[in-house]
């Protein structure tokens, strides 16, 4: 496994830097600094920010690098964000590894599945510039690996883990939401012994608890107001703007979306 993520480690090199920013990638980091001087006590303008229910868990550690490192140049900023988001699409292929081993105890299975998600060829190319769908697909996947062994380890460290991972999740993007459900319901099931059913509840008041906190922790916009803000980034995101890069056409009884892409130059 480690030697098939060296392999495609070593083969992305020549692809960092090829691609422009993307609109997406523009607003996201400007959306992140907003949210710095935010959490600095800079500046409130997060509040009135027409992109305030984006998360930051995965652009505020790059901004720190950027800031860090002192790049000056839009090309150096971006190779860093690409960069860091091959890596964490290339890390959540070896969770995949994980979750497929765990569940039928075979590495060639395991290994075949996670050749198959790494070469996927939308995902594959999109790892190298999508610096939000991306990072949402690589932590739903992480996710879904620490869950099912969460769930095999029936203690309370696994669960408080994965509540923090789910809440790096839902921070990424607020359809993260739905695995929560799904997971209780999977909690109940194997715990509706009663034997199990004690330590079934401690975990799950763990997991919940730990959700719910990481989500606040890492969401400046909720601090305020955590539980009226937190249902107007669901809405915004179920009901609100439509991202930029989509377009709609209507046709007699006909509904298409035209979706496009546009990448801008660096310096």
């Amino acid at each position: 496994m480690l030697a098939v993520l060296a392999i495609f480690a070593l083969a992305s090199i020549p692809s960092y830097g090829k691609y422009g920013w993307s609109g997406d990638d523009v607003i996201y980091r400007e959306t992140t600094i907003i949210n710095w001087d935010y959490v600095m006590g800079e500046s409130t303008d997060l509040l009135t920010w027409s992109n305030n229910w984006y998360g930051i868990a995965f652009p505020m550690p790059l901004l720190w690098i950027e800031r860090g490192l002192d790049l000056q140049s839009s090309g150096s900023i971006l190779l860093i964000r690409q960069i860091a988001t091959h890596l964490l699409f290339l890390a959540s292929s070896a969770f995949c590894y994980a979750l497929i081993f765990r569940m039928f105890n075979s590495k060639t299975l395991a290994l075949v599945v996670m050749i198959i998600y790494i070469i996927h060829p939308r995902l594959y190319a999109h790892s190298f510039f999508n610096t939000k769908d991306i990072p949402f697909t690589s932590m739903f996947m992480i996710t879904l690996s620490v869950g099912y062994w969460a769930f095999m380890k029936r203690t309370m460290a696994p669960f408080m883990i994965l509540g923090v991972i789910v809440g790096i999740l839902v921070n990424i993007r607020a359809a993260g939401l739905v695995i929560i459900p799904i997971f209780l319901v999977i909690h109940v099931f194997i715990n509706s012994d009663r034997k199990n059913r004690k330590t079934g509840a401690f975990t799950g008041v763990a997991f919940l608890v730990t959700s719910a906190l990481s989500i606040y922790g890492m969401f400046p916009y909720l601090w305020g107001d955590p539980l009226l803000r937190f249902f107007e980034v669901v809405t915004m995101y179920l009901h609100g703007q439509r991202l930029a890069w989509v377009k709609e056409a209507c046709a007699p009884g006909v509904l298409r979306r035209k979706f496009w892409l546009a990448l801008y130059p660096v310096d």
